[in-house]
C-alpha cells in the first residue's frame, strides 16, 4: 500500500512564504487550500531543514524499531548468526533483507585474529626450518607428525567470527578471547604415512609425566609396529612437549625428534586431520549428551578417514616450506 500524494515543491514554497510573512496556520491553510495538519507537517520539515518534499513510496519493510533490535543484537552478542538475528528480529522478512539493513548499519562479520604473532626470532627460525628440509630432501612419509585437540559437548572451541561495526575503531581488529570452561575431553593423536598410529583420549590435564608415559606405554608399540626404529617424532612446543622429563625418557627410549619451530601450527598437517574430524563430529550441530557419546564420535570419525587423504597431508609439508620461504616465514593458508 502506497502512502499519500507528495506536496510539490511550489506548494512548501508558498508554504514557507506566508509563514516568513507572519500568516497563522490556519490562515495559510485557507489561503492554499491545504488542511491545517498538512501545514503544520511542511512547516516542521522546513524548521528541520528539509526543503525537498518527503519521498513517498512503499513503506519499509523493517520498521525503526526492528532496525534498533537489530543494531542492538549485533553490538551485544557479535558471535550471532545472520540466520538467528533474522529469526529473531524479522522472522517474516528474507534473511537477504535483513543482510542489507545490516550492510547499512556498516557492520560486517570480521575472522578473529591469533595471538600472540611471528617476532623476528620466530620468523627466522621458521625460515631456517624449511631451508633445511627442502636442501636435505627430507623423507616426511617417515615423520610422525602428533598433536592434542579439545573437543567440546556442545559445538567447536572457539568462534572464528564475529559482528563488527565499521564506525567504532576499536571494532577494527578483534582478538579471541573465548576461554569458558566447558565440558569437554582432549584427544592426542599421531599419524604418518602409514595412517593414524594412535588416538588416545587423556584422562588428566597433560603434563610431562603423563605425556611421556601416554607416548610410551600406549602410541610408541604402535610407531614401532608401522615403521620399525627408522622414524622421526614431531610435536610443537608445548610445556609437557619440551619438558626436561620428557625429552629425557624419549633419549632413553630412542626416540628421534623432529626441531619443530615455534608458533607454527600451519606447518602441522595434524591441524588439517583435526579439521576433518572436526567437521564430521560436529556435522548437523549435534548436542552430545555425555563425553562417551563424544569420544566414539571422534573415533569414527577418525576411522573415516581414507588413506588417500593421508598421503596428501604427508606429501604436503614440502609444499609448506616452500611457501614459507615464498611468505619470508610468515604464515602458510
Amino acid at each position: 500500500m502506497t502512502r499519500g500524494k507528495s506536496h510539490s515543491e511550489a506548494t512548501v514554497e508558498a508554504v514557507r512564504a506566508k509563514d516568513q510573512e507572519g500568516h497563522r496556520i490556519s490562515e495559510i491553510a485557507n489561503d492554499l487550500k491545504l488542511t491545517k495538519s498538512t501545514v503544520r507537517s511542511i512547516l516542521g520539515r522546513i524548521r528541520q531543514g528539509h526543503t525537498s518534499p518527503r519521498k513517498r513510496g512503499p513503506r519499509p519493510v523493517l520498521s525503526p524499531r526492528t532496525l534498533r533490535f537489530i543494531r542492538f543484537r549485533l553490538s551485544g552478542d557479535g558471535h550471532a548468526s545472520m540466520r538467528k538475528i533474522q529469526q529473531e528480529s524479522a522472522p517474516d522478512v528474507h534473511h537477504a533483507t535483513v543482510w542489507r539493513a545490516v550492510k547499512r548499519m556498516e557492520f560486517r562479520r570480521r575472522k578473529l585474529k591469533i595471538l600472540p604473532g611471528l617476532t623476528d626470532r620466530h620468523l627466522q627460525a621458521r625460515i631456517t626450518f624449511a631451508t633445511e628440509h627442502l636442501s636435505q630432501a627430507t623423507d616426511w612419509g617417515k615423520v610422525i607428525f602428533s598433536d592434542e585437540k579439545h573437543f567440546k559437548l556442545n559445538g567447536p572451541d572457539i568462534h572464528n567470527y564475529v559482528w563488527t561495526c565499521l564506525q567504532n575503531p576499536e571494532d577494527r581488529v578483534l582478538y579471541s578471547t573465548s576461554c569458558l570452561d566447558k565440558r569437554g575431553i582432549t584427544v592426542w593423536l599421531a599419524f604418518s604415512s602409514m595412517g593414524i598410529l594412535a588416538i588416545l583420549r587423556t584422562h588428566t590435564t597433560l603434563t610431562s609425566d603423563t605425556y611421556s608415559r601416554m607416548v610410551i606405554n600406549e602410541a610408541l608399540p604402535s610407531f614401532h609396529a608401522a615403521h620399525g626404529d627408522d622414524f622421526i617424532f614431531q610435536q610443537d612446543n608445548a610445556r609437557p612437549h619440551v619438558a626436561a622429563l620428557t625429552l629425557e625418557v624419549f633419549e632413553n627410549s630412542e626416540i628421534r625428534l623432529l626441531n619443530w619451530p615455534a608458533l607454527s601450527p600451519d606447518l602441522n598437517p595434524v591441524e588439517n586431520m583435526w579439521a576433518i574430524i572436526s567437521r564430521d563430529v560436529y556435522l548437523g550441530h549435534p548436542q552430545y549428551s555425555s563425553l562417551d557419546v563424544l569420544w566414539a564420535a571422534i573415533t569414527r570419525a577418525a576411522a573415516r578417514i581414507h588413506q588417500e587423504m593421508i598421503d596428501n597431508l604427508v606429501g604436503s609439508m614440502t609444499s609448506r616450506c616452500v611457501k614459507i620461504l615464498l611468505n619470508q616465514g610468515r604464515r602458510v593458508n
